[in-house]
């Protein structure tokens, strides 16, 4: 595979030239001092058309950072190790400081006012008024709320940052199947994983997570900062607990949250009895954690990049035409970066931001079905982004529960069109494995990293938190999933220090459990109804985040997420998967 037939995006899409950004810049700040000069102090006195004037208002400078930043911070992911980039990075997050800081009024005085039905012109942000007026028991004073802004670009920021510099630069030396030396990535490392070579696999698995656990003085000390950071945050803000604000901005109860980790972890036993499937099937009598993505074939099928592109529009399009062509269009007009390049940010992500602006994808191409399977995953979060373009900015974006709607369920229609388009009952078998696994990962292994999660943080509430301790926790959960079925190698227990999302958004992880849960109940529904189903599915995504989760999904397709049986109905999809692998083996 040729990396020159991979796409790269064109970012003068966003900023043709220096000086549009320079510009854009200078009236940001012009704009937000006039926003502070006419609307600081006064929202509670407006009448309904003035306080809709002044969220049109708001509006402009909320896109205009918002473009600002998706410029930035893309220039960044396509090459952390530039100092150029890593300085517009820096001087954006300056800027966008300064312009929320002088504007964190808004939401303040907004969350003042008496909670209500909005109408007439404040129609469209009534849900919006409602969550801040939510949020109003938690806010600090305007001077703080400010400050807090600012400081984080010496304190999370910077912390974030430097955790992406480091692993960015992460590489070191192996030697491939082959047994030619090779330099490897995070990425370029983790894509053996899937590779058919135990030795191989093992031996690059471990070394990889040596590398990582060579940095442990660094990310232990980012980690215990980012737990320490949200400690003191949720206790100033007068939160319950370290999970109720990630709880409150996703618009879901702790309860119904809890309530769901606990199903998956009653069902923990279809991890193990999989796996220990897969041991058997695979002949492997010491079954370790680098074993569990093996792909059940001796070879896997590998994809030209034409080939992946093809599959992931086929599936789309299949599935709705016009969903098919916004897909497309990420190709066409340039909005897709799937290059390995050295520097790159490892990992794949889709990134908007603004109801104005065009979604961009990145990812690591590396030929493999899960390449294909992580195509398919982002260009669904860019489908999501696209058809909520029709809302306001501060209805666009999507809660984390929500986030993977369409991602998971992109996902979901690849598999089944190559199961379909798969003669062979072998490569029918793989590829539902592959599906399996992807499924694990989701519900089950981010349950395991939100409890890890969870007692990292109780951890540090006794002080400073070690490497080796952080090591243990991590090790402890995840025996808890696997068991005796699957040995974890003994360098796993820096598994840990790679995660971004416990750096970047601290409990963000259940989001993944739920939302995997929410798709396979919705893909059930889609089987029930069909062409039916597509409508109120495009319009639940077209709704963005204007509506609390629950009632988005009872409005829109019909299901009851906060019923108590949801969760185990969802599960019990996952058990006719495992009936369907031992069919065809």
């Amino acid at each position: 595979m040729s990396q020159v037939t991979l796409p790269a995006w064109n970012l003068k899409i966003i900023y043709p030239s220096t000086d549009r950004r320079e510009s854009d810049k200078s009236e940001l700040v012009y704009l937000a001092d006039a926003f502070v000069a006419k609307y600081r102090g006064k929202l509670n006195g407006l009448s309904d058309s003035d306080l809709a004037e002044a969220f049109s208002a708001h509006a402009i400078i909320s896109n205009k950072i918002a473009r600002l930043s998706v410029h930035a911070y893309l220039t960044f992911a396509g090459d952390t190790a530039n100092s150029e980039a890593q300085a517009l990075v820096a001087a954006t997050e300056e800027l966008s400081a300064g312009i929320w800081g002088k504007l964190v009024f808004f939401e303040l005085e907004l969350g003042r006012l008496s909670k209500r039905t909005f109408t007439g012109p404040l129609a469209q942000y009534s849900y919006f008024i409602n969550k801040c007026i939510e949020r109003d028991e938690h806010n600090l004073t305007e001077d703080l709320e400010s400050y807090g802004i600012e400081k984080n670009l010496t304190g999370i920021q910077a912390l974030t940052g430097l955790f992406d510099e480091v692993m960015g630069s992460l590489a070191f030396d192996s030697v491939d199947p082959e047994g030619k030396p090779v330099r490897l990535t995070q990425e370029t490392a983790l894509a053996y994983m899937h590779h058919s070579d135990r030795a191989a696999r093992t031996r690059i698995y471990s070394q990889f997570l040596e590398t990582v656990g060579s940095q442990k003085t660094v990310l232990a000390n980012i980690y215990n900062s980012i737990v320490l950071d949200h400690k003191l945050d949720t206790k100033r803000r007068k939160y319950k607990g370290p999970m109720e604000p990630r709880n409150l901005n996703n618009q879901v109860s702790s309860a119904a949250v809890d309530a769901m980790l606990s199903a998956v972890e009653s069902r923990y036993s279809i991890v193990r009895n999989y796996y220990s499937w897969k041991a058997r099937y695979a002949a492997i009598s010491d079954f370790t954690n680098a074993d569990i993505y093996a792909p059940v074939l001796p070879r896997a099928r590998q994809f030209s990049f034409p080939e992946a592109r093809d599959a992931v529009l086929n599936a789309y399009g299949n599935f709705d035409s016009e969903s098919g062509k916004i897909v497309d269009a990420f190709f066409a007009g340039e909005r897709l970066d799937a290059a390995l390049r050295a520097g790159k940010r490892p990992g794949a992500f889709c990134y908007g931001a603004s109801p104005e602006l065009d979604a961009f994808v990145h990812l690591n191409f590396t030929g493999d079905l899960r390449s294909v399977q992580t195509l398919a995953h982002e260009l669904g979060h860019g489908l999501h982004h696209q058809l909520a373009k029709s809302q306001n900015h501060v209805n666009f974006g999507t809660p984390l529960v929500s986030a993977e709607t369409a991602s998971v369920f992109g996902e979901i229609l690849l598999n089944e069109l190559l199961f379909k388009d798969s003669a062979a009952r072998e490569d029918k078998l793989a590829l539902v494995c592959a599906q399996m696994e992807s499924v694990l990962a989701t519900v089950f292994r981010q349950t395991v990293l939100t409890r890890f999660e969870q007692a990292a943080h109780a951890e540090r509430e006794k002080g400073r938190v070690s490497a080796d301790k952080l090591c243990d926790l991590w090790l402890q959960e995840n025996g808890k999933l696997y068991g005796n079925a699957v040995r974890m190698v003994d360098a796993y227990k820096w598994g840990w220090a790679y995660i971004p999302h416990f750096v970047h958004t601290p409990f963000y992880c259940y989001a993944y459990s739920f939302g995997q849960l929410m798709v396979l109940a919705l893909y059930e529904e889609y089987m029930k109804r069909g062409d039916d189903f597509k409508r109120d599915y495009l319009r639940l995504l077209s709704l963005g985040g204007s509506l609390p989760p629950a009632q988005l999904i009872r409005e829109t397709v019909g299901l009851d997420i906060e019923r108590e049986d949801f969760w185990l109905q969802a599960l019990a999809f996952i058990d006719r998967m495992m009936q369907r692998i031992e069919s065809l083996a």
